[in-house]
């Protein structure tokens, strides 16, 4: 009976180092799987995010030359408008000018009527000049505003863009710190277990050696 029970630990001994070698294989076998997963994952994760931050960049060099053109449009048109008004303000004061020198020269005597109504005439023209340089001017003065807001829409959108890079930049922090914290958990977790097998076994050799 002794033997029969003697036989029998020693088959139970011999089954319990051999899983406990199976086991630490086992765990090996995961620590490697699991790593490569985890390594994989952590490469997509950064490589979507840098593709997505390229386009990003991209684009804001695009509205960088969008918003730079259309300020130089803005500071064109102001500078039209300011140019047209004086102009405008000018030819104003000249015609009035001229009908009063028109007035003076009708009340001379003796002088022909053409020569004031001339006068008149080229005052008239000078006003509706001026008339047409205050429209353009107002028109200029409008495009400058649209133009404005339309620079301060862009700006927006670079702002939004310089945000969302940021974020990327963070979010790929944050999956290099999970990385980290996965494959250490991983390293650590295997690490255990193969202590666990390792010492199952041994007490099970010992069992077989006594």
């Amino acid at each position: 009976m002794e033997e029969k029970k003697s036989g029998l630990d020693k088959a139970i001994a011999v089954f319990g180092v051999g899983l406990s070698a199976f086991g630490i294989l086992l765990a090996i076998w995961f620590l490697f799987l699991f790593n490569g997963m985890i390594d994989s994952v952590h490469q997509a994760g950064i490589e979507q995010a840098d593709a997505v931050i390229s386009v990003l960049q991209n684009t804001r060099i695009v509205v960088n030359s969008t918003a730079e053109s259309v300020d130089s449009f803005a500071e064109f048109a102001g500078d039209a408008y300011i140019t047209m008004q004086s102009s405008a303000d000018v030819m104003a004061d000249m015609s009035g000018a001229v009908s009063g020198l028109a007035g003076a020269v009708g009340a001379i005597p003796y002088m022909p009527a053409e020569v004031s109504g001339s006068l008149y005439s080229t005052a008239s023209d000078m006003d509706t000049a001026a008339v047409s340089m205050q429209e353009t001017a107002g028109s200029m003065e409008g495009v400058a505003n649209e133009t404005l807001s339309a620079s301060l829409g862009i700006n927006a959108i670079e702002e939004d863009v310089g945000k969302g890079i940021a974020n990327l930049e963070k979010t790929k922090k944050e999956l290099d710190a999970m990385h980290l914290t996965a494959k250490t958990g991983l390293f650590l977790g295997t690490g255990l277990l193969v202590m666990l097998f390792a010492l199952n076994g041994l007490s099970f050799y010992r069992q077989l050696r006594g």
